[in-house]
Formats: structure tokens, C-alpha cells, sequence
């Protein structure tokens, strides 16, 4: 009775993918990497389940899936958070074993998005497969990328974070024109959950104001609060960027108020 096809709803799609793999997976047996990547794609499979999450593929190392279908959630960008943040719960746990074994120590980076897409069968008439295409999941493909270049772990976009800052802190990273999008995209930092904020509440104020004036092309006072959120949290590789832009920005200060945008 499956038919191609597909609607169009709004969904919050998740992409992970291993940091580092391949040259990782250059350095021990094929059976050794086959083994510790099983075991790794089957915990957080488990988590993304748990979550009523929908598998859409593993590719390789990465895994992609969506919330929202094909049962609704009107809750799908927080339990898109939830599944990211308890897989990194999950992680810490496997380290500790893969420690005790003596083997390598595999990390993650994730990217969520939020926003329509068409869902439901697709492919030809002899093969077809349940799954989403759309300029969301693109978004949040390129989004889990960009998390290599600040140091992060999580990134989502306006809409999730929108969805989720209830339960959930988070932080403005920047603005970004991702590959094959002419506008700007807001990428948010997820943190933490909010009843667990604890000692980062004064870093993660100071970084604000920073941003707030950084964005208000106030670039020495923005150091300033910069600098405090460093001292904070001293290895933090955003606030560090952040502080460099500064400097530069302070002895070349742009000719127009157009919008700090970086490709």
C-alpha cells in the first residue's frame, strides 16, 4: 500500500556526525573501527528513539534524522535538543568504557533546524525510502559542519532555538551565509539545560552584552565584556574569536553599518 509522495509540515531535522573519522579510521583495523562505530551508532540511535525521533539514515559515521513525522510533536525542536544533549550525556558514559579498553575516544558535533520540508516516500517506483528533503535539511547539514569552525558542539538555528529557550540555554554565535543560501542565517549555540546553567550564568551574560554591543558596532566596549566572559571560561574558543574581531575591527572600523556577515 506505500505510495511516492510526500506533504509538506514543518519539522526540526537533526544531522551528527563524527569528528575526525576518517583520519581516525585510517589508523586501526577495519574491525576495530566497524566495532567501536556499531557501538557508538547504536547508542545514539537509542537516544534519538527515545527522543520519538525518526531515523532517516546513517551515512557512514553520520546520522541524520527528523522530529515532527510521521506522528506529529508539537514539541519537536525541544526533543530534537533533548535527543543532542542527552547523546552527549550518553557519550561521556561511553568514554568512560572506552577508556577502561583502551580505545579511542570518538566525539560528535550536531546540527538542528527547524522550518517546512516536504516528508514521505521518495525515490523511484522500485526503491523508495521515508525521508525529508527541503532548504531546511540542507541548512541544517551545512550547520553541523560549522561547528568545527568555533569550537562547538551543538549549533541550531533561530526557529529551534525560538522553540526551545524555555527549557533550554543558548547563546548567539553569529551570522552566517551558508553554501547555496543568499541570506544570512543566526546560528545559536545550545548550552545547557536551563536548570543545570549553575556557574556559567555570569559567563554567559557577559558574552551577551558583548554581542549586543559588538552588534551595535561598539567594538572597545564589547571587548571589555568579552574579555570578562574570557576569564570565565578561560579555553572558550567563540569569546577568543570574538576579542580578535575586536582589535581588528577597532583599528579598521567598517565604512558601513551593512551587518557583520561571514561566509
Amino acid at each position: 500500500l506505500l505510495q511516492l509522495g510526500g506533504t509538506r509540515k514543518r519539522l526540526s531535522i537533526f544531522f551528527s556526525d563524527l569528528i575526525s573519522f576518517t583520519s581516525f579510521a585510517e589508523k586501526l583495523p577495519p574491525e576495530t573501527v566497524v566495532n567501536l562505530l556499531n557501538e557508538y551508532l547504536d547508542a545514539m540511535t537509542k537516544v534519538i528513539f527515545s527522543k520519538q525521533g525518526t531515523l532517516d539514515k546513517f551515512e557512514g559515521d553520520a546520522i541524520m534524522a527528523f522530529f515532527g513525522a510521521p506522528l506529529d510533536q508539537a514539541d519537536h525542536a525541544k526533543k530534537a535538543c533533548e535527543a543532542a544533549v542527552e547523546m552527549r550525556q550518553v557519550l561521556s558514559q561511553l568514554h568512560e568504557k572506552w577508556h577502561r579498553e583502551g580505545k579511542p575516544l570518538l566525539d560528535f558535533c550536531v546540527g538542528i533546524a527547524t522550518g517546512d520540508v516536504v516528508v514521505g516516500n521518495l525515490g523511484s517506483k522500485e526503491r523508495f525510502d521515508y525521508t525529508v528533503i527541503g532548504d531546511t535539511v540542507n541548512l541544517c547539514s551545512r550547520m553541523e559542519s560549522i561547528n568545527r569552525l568555533y569550537g562547538t558542539k551543538i549549533l541550531v538555528d533561530e526557529a529551534t532555538m525560538q522553540s526551545s529557550k524555555d527549557l533550554f540555554m543558548f547563546r548567539k554565535i553569529d551570522r552566517v551565509r551558508v553554501k547555496g543560501k543568499a541570506q544570512a542565517t543566526t546560528i545559536y549555540e545550545l548550552v545547557m539545560q536551563k536548570n543545570l546553567a549553575g556557574a556559567n550564568i555570569k559567563f554567559l551574560h557577559d558574552f551577551e552584552l558583548g554581542m549586543q554591543l559588538y552588534e551595535k558596532y561598539e567594538f572597545e566596549e564589547a571587548k571589555q565584556y568579552f574579555e570578562a566572559a574570557l576569564n570565565e571560561m578561560p579555553k572558550d574558543f567563540v569569546t577568543q574569536m570574538y576579542i580578535k574581531r575586536c582589535d581588528f575591527l577597532i583599528k579598521n572600523p567598517p565604512v558601513e553599518k551593512s551587518g557583520l556577515i561571514i561566509d
